[in-house]
């Protein structure tokens, strides 16, 4: 570790990284680099002082929280005061065919989080305002800055010249609200499958924020509007007039890394939030970063093309199983799924990781038997639970077994 240190220290030695955004991926990357870079070259973080935050992301996976240790010296207090956070003890899924009702749990000892987004943003803002060069200057070129290498956090693009679309996820448009409570009342992630689409609920300490994800080509606001007081009676929550509705495409870029430029957050990517993928998907864009050497521009491209295929192929997995209701989203969702769901089955890591699910169905209080990488955001132990409850473990194994012939990588 310490050579690794040295050598990095070594490759960072007068170089200067630009950052553009300070919203939740700015964040996280200035986080990242800080290390590397403080004593050797220097950070310029520009952003634009007339643009509001956007609070968006507010669940995550276990990465999250270790990360918030490990890089900015945050503990379990520090989430309750200084995030309005709560600890994540899973997700719980209802109204999908299968069981209709259960915990996607996460391992004991270990836990995602909830977080105010706005608080983590401007945390990190004031903690680094010292370490690193805070520019309010709007960039409208990369060609305007003086930088070694920029990470572009930006947000979302004017236009989509440059991004490939995901056409298969079935939801365009989302309906946010706030429901403010005096104490959280419950330690994980609401996912309600519901007529027209799905609802999250992901409870912080002093507002439940709840999003109802449809698609605005079969179904319109008031369809939300009058469904979501089902949601709200039924949870005891008193919607406020803190309201945002927009319409999103699903996509991610056909090259995200070049030889001085990379891009996180919404300048890179959009998936539908059903499991909580968008932070950890900024953190492993870091992790796939050319800026230490760690990876070649095509390595880092091909990793990051993976990833997103994979979560995309993870998601679609909860329309493949439908849900209790018979409407059009879902008669529609069932069908976007079919040629991906189909795809992933084809790819030999998958195979090799439904072998590891079958093993832990078998075996369940022994270790698995060998450590696969995730798929997606999930290990083993996570599509055994959720194979199994959404009731689709046997129809995906059929299709496995029909495709064991192919070699398509991904």
């Amino acid at each position: 570790k310490f050579r690794e240190k040295e050598h990095f220290n070594k490759l960072m030695k007068n170089k200067k990284l630009a950052i553009i955004g300070k919203g939740t991926a700015g964040s996280i990357v200035a986080s990242y680099f800080l290390p590397f870079l403080e004593g050797n070259g220097e950070i310029d973080w520009y952003y634009n002082p007339n643009l509001p935050e956007q609070a968006v992301g507010e669940g995550t996976s276990l990465e999250f929280p270790r990360f918030l240790s490990s890089h900015l010296n945050l503990n379990i207090l520090d989430l309750h005061t200084t995030l309005d956070g709560t600890q994540k003890t899973g997700i719980r899924k209802i109204n999908y065919k299968g069981s209709g009702d259960y915990l996607h749990h996460f391992p004991l000892g270990s836990n995602g989080i909830h977080f105010n987004a706005n608080k983590f943003q401007k945390y990190v803002f004031e903690t680094f305002k010292n370490r690193i060069n805070l520019i309010p200057k709007n960039i409208i070129s990369h060609s305007n800055i003086d930088a070694t290498h920029i990470i572009d956090c930006s947000g979302k693009p004017k236009t989509y010249n440059d991004f490939n679309i995901l056409d298969s996820i079935p939801v365009n448009s989302t309906f946010i609200t706030q429901c403010f409570w005096d104490f959280p009342k419950f330690d994980y992630t609401c996912t309600i499958a519901r007529p027209y689409g799905w609802v999250f609920l992901i409870p912080l300490q002093n507002r439940c924020s709840v999003g109802y994800l449809f698609n605005h080509k079969i179904n319109n606001t008031e369809d939300i509007k009058l469904d979501l007081k089902d949601i709200f009676r039924e949870y005891g929550l008193s919607p406020s007039d803190k309201t945002n509705t927009f319409n999103f495409n699903n996509y991610y870029r056909k090259e995200n890394f070049t030889d001085r430029v990379s891009y996180n957050g919404n300048a890179s990517f959009f998936l539908e939030p059903l499991e909580a993928t968008s932070i950890y998907t900024i953190q492993n864009i870091c992790n796939f970063n050319t800026i230490l050497g760690t990876f070649s521009k095509e390595e880092a491209n091909l990793k990051y093309k993976n990833d997103i295929k994979q979560i995309e192929q993870m998601i679609m997995l909860h329309y493949f199983a439908g849900s209790k209701y018979d409407t059009p989203f879902w008669k529609h969702a069932y069908e976007k799924s079919l040629p991906c769901v189909e795809e992933m089955t084809k790819n030999p890591k998958f195979k090799t990781l439904l072998q590891e699910v079958y093993y832990n169905l078998q075996n369940p209080h022994k270790p698995t038997s060998n450590s696969i990488p995730n798929f997606g955001t999930w290990e083993s132990f996570s599509f055994s639970q959720n194979l199994i409850n959404l009731g689709i473990l046997e129809k995906i194994n059929n299709l496995v077994v029909k495709n064991q012939s192919t070699t398509n990588f991904l």
